[in-house]
């Protein structure tokens, strides 16, 4: 590898999904040049959020370059305000999503997968009614993949069907809803066209559900070729964008633009040199789930090992093959299987898996099995022993349960992550000074073991990055050191003697921020974690740190010790967020009324769809939506029950009622029920509107319980049966299918 020679910083909204992919790549391909990577990651430009500043922030670093993930971060603004956005850049920048006019940028082509989609179906399939799953409202490439969706009925002299354009949102639980939903209304339906896999695969749940076979009676076709669309049973086909060759095209443009601008002396706005604008097309990747009711011979030319390495490597293209993998000596083995009934294939993948092995590789390989399996059973249709394409096949199998063995250690190591996570957060909330809260890093950070890990306070907080920062936390190579306390400019990242660390390898950006102010900023070294959610850690941290400011701004501006003791006692018995009572003033007041005989009845909230919001548009908008929730249930409890009820916020998106005095069943449900309407209308943030529901579990003291552990059991157990009952519903203990339960079924 060459001796660092400077940082390449890459913008994106978050660092999650297939923008870690693209970013991942993006690092190791401009290492092998010399260069570390600096991923920054705050939320869309041309929302309200207060994160966004890191941009500006990123513009007056140190760095050689910048490649920019358009596609997502700039989705929401103009051609124009991106060019103006991109203008305070003083070095080259690479535009990765979106053609922008004066940048070299690198873009996709969805029409083209698009359309050979709707061409298999309308020709080879010979599908009459197509139905189609929408994006969220006004997403681009939704509307964008509605357009040839449209355009290709009517060229082909089909009727577009408005009854047949389904909502989906982007969301596994409304699409599969709405699907359900509407084959109960229709019967003809013979295909599914959904805007990305998510929705495609709830839509073969549903259709399945619904008594239907896939795809002898509907086919199914997403977007995206996600890992998951390629394990369900059939896959689903689907239009790959080929994410790898765009990141290994955007350094190419990247590393072209620097050296023009390094050989002229020059910067970037003063080379004439005119801008490459490379457009990649999308591929449609046909599989079982779209299979013609008549099958067609598609392998005729299949006769020796170099037309099947051929067709695999066109049947694998758009996906990088892992390194020490040789697709031709695989095409040999197959061929040698399929003419002498020999064990070559089986060996040489397990080989090749042993070479490979790790959750990393993991949608490369459920690739390939499924392209071989697709090639076996073609093959044995031209006349093959049985016995060579069962030996093939069965290899496969085992292919396919190692694959699924790492499947569930990824799964579990996710879940751990999450733990962990949220085990740091509460230790996070009830330190009492930074001391507490670095200690809770410490211990975060050794039971995650990343590379490399720092943690940068501003001087000031405030909406904007202060100018001076310092270090609060190290970790590196399994060990915490105590930073030198010193300020250094926050345009430099890290202080001094730790400048090196931007220079090599990969470091993700987060801002550190909570109640509209920024703290600071996380800087993370991924590699090694799949699914490590940095701005949810780095949410946890900036929620912890805001706590903290108040406090120590409470104790400065009060006037009195009397007055700084009466808010930091609110703090510890409200929710910053809600200002609702917290989770501990709660249990206290639940405890102190059922030790006095009291009786009451105990409501348990959890909102369904709340992390959609997140995921779609930032916790900055979930946060708005968490505030809009408790001031619904506020008004709605206070007409419903006045003084007589204590309404509390558990953390995340849990909420608690207690309803003093004797109720009955029907009581229940019919406050609940209230509380669930309340609830259900949309919600408006940011100028957009988002749709949660609520799941609500009852139970009653003394009658359900003897004591308040019990009771809050008891009506955790009911909630989870109203989320059983498909959400958005109300559940009242005992939940027995038998009894005479007032449960309330879903709106």
């Amino acid at each position: 590898m060459n001796q660092p020679i400077g940082t390449i910083a890459v913008l994106t909204d978050e660092y999650i999904d297939y923008r870690k992919d693209l970013v991942d790549t993006i690092a190791d391909t401009v290492a092998q040049f010399g260069y570390g990577t600096l991923c920054i990651a705050g939320q869309q430009l041309g929302i309200s959020s207060v994160c966004n500043s890191i941009y500006t922030l990123a513009a007056q670093l140190d760095i050689v370059g910048v490649i920019c993930l358009t596609g997502t971060l700039g989705q929401r603004l103009s051609t124009s305000e991106l060019t103006e956005f991109f203008s305070g850049f003083k070095v080259p920048v690479v535009s990765l999503g979106l053609p922008i006019h004066g940048l070299d940028s690198v873009f996709v082509d969805d029409d083209g997968g698009m359309s050979r989609l709707m061409q298999h179906l309308l020709k080879k399939r010979d599908c009459s009614r197509l139905a189609f799953i929408r994006g969220f409202s006004g997403d681009p490439y939704s509307l964008r993949r509605e357009r040839i969706f449209r355009a290709m009925l009517e060229e082909n002299g089909h009727r577009v069907d408005e009854g047949l354009i389904v909502e989906g949102n982007f969301d596994a639980f409304e699409t599969y809803g709405a699907v359900s939903a509407l084959l109960k209304r229709r019967q003809d339906v013979d295909t599914f066209v959904a805007a990305n896999d998510i929705m495609a695969l709830s839509a073969a749940r549903a259709v399945k559900v619904a008594g239907f076979s896939i795809p002898d009676d509907i086919a199914i076709t997403g977007f995206d070729d996600t890992a998951e669309a390629t394990r369900h049973s059939p896959p689903i086909s689907t239009v790959r964008q080929p994410f790898d060759k765009m990141a290994s095209l955007s350094v190419n443009r990247l590393l072209a633009r620097m050296a023009e601008c390094a050989a002229s002396a020059a910067s970037p706005s003063e080379v004439s040199v005119a801008y490459q604008h490379d457009c990649v097309e999308c591929e449609f990747i046909p599989r079982a789930s779209t299979h013609s009711r008549h099958r067609q011979d598609e392998m005729q030319s299949i006769g020796d090992p170099e037309s099947i390495s051929r067709w695999l490597r066109k049947a694998m293209a758009g996906l990088i093959t892992p390194d020490t993998l040789d697709l031709d000596a695989l095409s040999v083995a197959l061929w040698q299987t399929m003419t002498t009934e020999c064990s070559a294939a089986a060996d040489h993948m397990k080989d090749m898996l042993d070479r490979s092995a790790g959750f990393k590789n993991m949608h490369w390989w459920h690739n390939l099995c499924d392209r071989i399996e697709s090639l076996t059973v073609a093959l044995l249709d031209q006349g093959y022993t049985p016995e060579a394409s069962v030996r093939i096949l069965l290899a496969l199998s085992g292919i396919r349960e190692r694959l699924w063995a790492f499947s569930i250690e990824h799964d579990y190591q996710i879940r751990r992550q999450q733990g962990l996570r949220a085990a740091m957060q509460l230790r996070m909330s009830s330190c009492a000074d930074q001391d507490g809260l670095l200690q809770a890093m410490s211990w975060w950070l050794q039971a995650m073991q990343p590379r490399r890990s720092f943690l940068v306070g501003y001087g000031q907080a405030g909406e904007l990055p202060d100018e001076h920062a310092s270090l609060l936390h190290q970790y590196q190579d399994g060990q915490v050191f105590t930073p030198e306390k010193e300020t250094f400019p926050t345009r430099q990242l890290l202080p001094d003697y730790l400048l090196g660390e931007l220079r090599s390898g990969e470091l993700v950006l987060n801002p550190i921020h909570a109640g509209g102010l920024q703290f600071g900023y996380l800087l993370m070294d991924p590699v090694g974690f799949e699914q490590l959610d940095l701005n949810s850690a780095a949410h946890s941290i900036g929620n912890a740190m805001r706590a903290h400011f108040h406090v120590g701004k409470l104790e400065y501006q009060a006037d009195s010790l009397q007055s700084a003791n009466q808010r930091l006692l609110k703090l510890a018995h409200f929710d910053a967020l809600t200002d609702l009572p917290n989770r501990g003033s709660f249990l206290d007041d639940l405890g102190r009324r059922c030790r006095g005989g009291e009786a009451l009845a105990l409501m348990y909230m959890d909102l369904d769809g709340f992390k959609a919001v997140n995921d779609s548009a930032g916790h900055d908008a979930g946060d708005q939506l968490l505030r809009q929730v408790a001031q619904r249930l506020r008004e709605c409890v206070a007409t419903l029950l006045g003084e007589h009820a204590c309404l509390a916020r558990l953390g995340g998106d849990e909420f608690t009622l207690i309803a003093t005095g004797h109720h009955t069943l029907q009581g229940i449900s019919d406050i609940a029920n209230r509380l669930r309407q309340a609830l259900s209308v949309p919600y408006l943030v940011d100028e957009l509107p988002h749709r949660v529901s609520v799941s609500i579990g009852c139970a009653r003291f003394p009658d359900d319980a003897d004591t308040p552990t019990q009771l809050i059991k008891n009506a955790d157990a009911a909630m989870y049966d109203a989320k059983l009952q498909g959400k958005n519903a109300i559940s009242v203990f005992p939940v027995n299918p038998s009894g005479n339960l007032p449960s309330v079924q879903p709106l």
